[in-house]
């Protein structure tokens, strides 16, 4: 195997994994120590549960350490590689909340049996489909007489505060995350909970006192593990603060009734000729490429991604800008146990990535999650008309991926594009017109196929690059 270091996997020095791209492997270095927890962990009665569920990422043992893995390597790892790996700045309200209570219950589980995460990084969970898995194997440690669970503060600052917040309609997911792979520190939770939440004992406790406990800490040298211990601290108290947890985030909700797009794919903007028009355009696209990734861009409800995966698709990553009707959508594949539609919160104007370490640690979706087909269906106005995004510049983007496109241009006298003309100053943009944009998409693409569905107000195209 050629095996590369993970840019995101650089914290914990006992265990690092590395990437073979070439073969798509997911390979795991455990130290002396790190090899010690992880045969503690297989001898446990809920791993080999938990792995026939896929609640932790499937894994087995090498029988020896590649060759080009640098390091102090005792042993060595396979893990199932995730079709693409997507983080909590890309996820919605239920998302984050559902990965939460994945990482709180195999942690009841892995206390109840000696063992405890070394952190509760929200990054150690990913998502196949609709079904979060937990992924870092090498979090998992023996618990130590006397000692707390030390991912407690992570946890708030990357999935309770966050969640309560959005909950109590503070901030957004995902737009919370995006600013800092670190989350939301307690002090600035606290200073944002209104005061209907603060008079929740569960929420006073975990957030307004831990955050009066950080500001009284603050410049201190205290011994707080030893003040713990000292306190009783040990598995009957750890499994406590995981109970407390777990009942605050249940008890979470966010209101996803509705958004300016919520109800898009309800409405009707076709005919039904036209509806069936492009159905049948893009069925006949994605049975003749059978592709194994589609990327649907400004998926809405959904729709297009199911058909892709009803002709051939083995995978589709659907992404919406709008957080209610990706959260909508994510509920639905989920109560349905889907594994084969990753819903994601992406906007293509205010992408998330070149964050953590360096800027180094977390790329933007797009680097991440090479599709063998692109839909691009009915956004190519709202990002060169609502955005003022230069149609060369979405058309480098869609063409840097690599990978065919099915695009749909409305035409200025589209009734959608006309009405978001409307809003513009002389109700034009510069460059969205047939010919202007068709010129453009020439410059990077092959127009292999192209239809004018019923209306006649709205073209689509099956381009290859170049």
């Amino acid at each position: 195997m050629n095996l590369r270091v993970d840019p995101g996997s650089l914290h914990d020095p006992s265990s690092q994994v590395f990437i073979d791209d070439t073969e798509g492997k997911v390979v795991r270095g455990l130290d002396t120590e790190a090899l010690a927890d992880f045969e503690a962990l297989t001898a446990t009665d809920f791993w080999p549960i938990a792995q026939s569920s896929g609640d932790i990422v499937a894994t087995s043992r090498l029988d020896h350490v590649p060759a080009s893995m640098s390091g102090p390597w005792a042993a060595a790892l396979e893990h199932k590689r995730i079709p693409v790996v997507s983080y909590p700045s890309e996820w919605t309200f239920s998302m984050l909340k559902a990965a939460a209570l994945l990482h709180l219950r195999i942690l009841q589980e892995a206390v109840a049996e000696g063992l405890v995460t070394k952190d509760a990084n929200p990054y150690n969970v990913q998502f196949e489909g609709s079904q979060p898995t937990f992924i870092d194997v090498g979090s998992f440690t023996r618990i130590r007489s006397g000692e707390p669970w030390y991912g407690f503060r992570q946890f708030c600052e990357q999935f309770l505060n966050p969640l309560v917040l959005h909950a109590y309609d503070r901030l957004e997911i995902p737009k919370s995350l995006r600013g800092s792979v670190n989350g939301i520190p307690p002090t600035m939770a606290s200073a944002l909970l209104p005061r209907r939440a603060r008079l929740r004992p569960a929420l006073f406790t975990t957030i307004v006192l831990h955050a009066i406990a950080e500001r009284r800490m603050a410049g201190r040298d205290a011994d707080v593990t030893g003040a713990l211990r000292k306190a009783g601290a040990g598995p009957a108290l750890i499994s406590a603060q995981i109970s407390r947890l777990e009942k605050i985030v249940e008890s979470l909700e966010s209101d996803t009734s509705n958004s300016e797009w919520s109800g898009y794919g309800e409405r009707s903007h076709y005919s039904e000729a036209g509806v069936s028009a492009k159905e049948e355009f893009v069925s006949h696209t994605v049975r003749s490429i059978q592709p194994s990734r589609v990327l649907d861009l400004g998926a809405n409800d959904g729709a297009f991604s199911r058909l892709a995966l009803r002709h051939g698709a083995a995978y589709a990553i659907a992404t919406d800008s709008d957080p209610v009707v990706i959260d909508r959508l994510y509920r639905e594949l989920s109560s349905a146990g889907d594994k084969t539609t990753l819903p994601l919160c992406v906007d293509l104007t205010d992408m998330g990535g070149g964050g953590g370490w360096a800027g180094r640690q977390r790329s933007n979706l797009l680097e991440r999650v090479r599709p063998e087909l692109v839909l691009c269906l009915a956004l190519i106005h709202h990002l060169a008309i609502t955005a003022s995004v230069r149609v060369g510049a979405i058309v480098d983007v869609l063409a840097d991926l690599g990978a065919p496109v099915v695009l749909e241009l409305p035409l200025p006298e589209d009734p959608m594009a006309a009405r978001l003309l409307a809003r513009k100053r002389d109700g034009k943009v510069p460059g969205y017109g047939r010919e202007e944009i068709e010129t453009e998409i020439r410059r990077r693409f092959t127009i292999a196929r192209e239809t004018t569905l019923p209306g006649d107000t709205r073209i689509i195209y099956e381009l290859r690059p170049s």
